[in-house]
């Protein structure tokens, strides 16, 4: 992105060493003076299972860190791009928190300015949970211009890292022989006892060996299945189960979208797949509802036709074949484990 397009003037002051730009109608502004913001902690209440719990351990971490907070909800569609400057000084610790909430019908870009001078050092920790409503759409940009010798920490990192290795949106599911190793690389993290920055860059010390596990066993595999013209023809058709999957699609419609007959589709995902179209579709709609089941509270209808059943029950048997469990016994299971990881972590602090 051109700095340059980010120099206008600034509109409003959110919090020490942070300002925002480009505030339009429709879009609710909360911010903590220091003295707490009760309209922030109704919010954080009220977030998603998920995306409430993902990471507390780093809330405790940032939190401790004397972090500024502040919130962002769009009411509506707004037209023009959010900015938020974060102008550090050197030898300054910015620990930051901050939400950007979507209502439902609505859409917001939020641009997130980190700079300071070329040769500036510090540290800076950054939070954001984002909540997008049913039909709504958060853009979120982040534009690092930070000194050469400054610690930013926000993990806009991961997906490239993951993009690197294989694993996107498109590619949900995987095989690895290296559970043993990182189940061990988990339980370091779970019972790192250092405090402070220290414990924060032991985290992202054991995050890179997981990562390092995961690439030895993916790499390979991804690079032979992204390559060749008929794995071209593959690409087209996870892209168009990726998008239409909450509709009642079918294989030919696959075939017609990528250009090729029904049945050389069908042997491509055999040969590079190991499954057919059909059951690819299938396993898509199931991963979706893993995920949903685990960060949401929809109804188990609801998720059954935001992933593309129009019967609930045939999701319910689908999703039993596929994991032994039904949609309700994993997703209590799921909100087990959580509680019992975060209890544990808070033991070990």
């Amino acid at each position: 992105m051109n700095r340059g397009i980010l120099e206008t003037e600034i509109d409003t002051s959110v919090v020490p060493c942070a300002k925002i730009r480009g505030a339009t109608e429709g879009l609710i502004l909360y911010k903590d003076d220091g003295s707490g913001c009760a309209e922030i902690a109704e919010l954080e209440e009220k977030l998603p299972f998920m995306a409430q719990s993902s990471s507390t351990d780093t809330t405790d971490i940032i939190n401790s860190l004397n972090s500024v907070k502040f919130a962002l909800t769009a009411q509506k569609k707004c037209t023009e791009p959010v900015i938020l400057d974060f102008e550090l000084k050197d030898g300054q610790t910015y620990s930051g928190r901050q939400i950007v909430i979507a209502e439902e019908n609505s859409e917001i870009t939020v641009i997130m300015n980190y700079t300071s001078l070329p040769f500036d050092g510090g540290f800076c920790a950054i939070q954001t949970k984002l909540w997008a409503k049913p039909y709504s759409k958060i853009h979120l940009v982040k534009v690092q211009l930070l000194g050469q010798k400054y610690t930013h920490l926000d993990g806009s990192y991961a997906k490239e890292l993951l993009s690197q290795i294989g694993l996107s949106s498109r590619t949900l599911t995987f095989s690895a022989n290296c559970g043993d190793k990182l189940l061990e690389v988990i339980n370091r993290m779970l019972e790192c006892d250092a405090d402070g920055i220290s414990y924060h860059l032991y985290l992202q010390t054991q995050l890179y060996v997981f990562f390092y596990h995961l690439s030895q066993v993916l790499s390979a595999k991804s690079n032979k299945l992204h390559s060749g013209q008929q794995n071209y023809y593959i690409r087209m058709a996870e892209e168009f189960v990726e998008k239409y999957y909450a509709q009642n699609i079918h294989v030919q419609d696959i075939a017609d979208y990528v250009g090729i007959c029904r049945s050389h589709l069908t042997t491509l995902f055999q040969d590079n797949l190991q499954m057919s179209p059909s059951e690819y579709i299938t396993h898509f709609r199931l991963t979706r509802a893993h995920e949903q089941l685990a960060i949401s509270n929809f109804s188990i209808g609801k998720i059954a036709e935001i992933c593309g059943y129009q019967d609930s029950l045939v999701f319910s048997r689908a999703f039993k074949k596929m994991t032994g469990m039904t949609p309700t016994q994993y997703r209590r299971i799921r909100q087990e484990e959580y509680h019992l990881s975060i209890e544990k972590i808070r033991k070990k602090k």
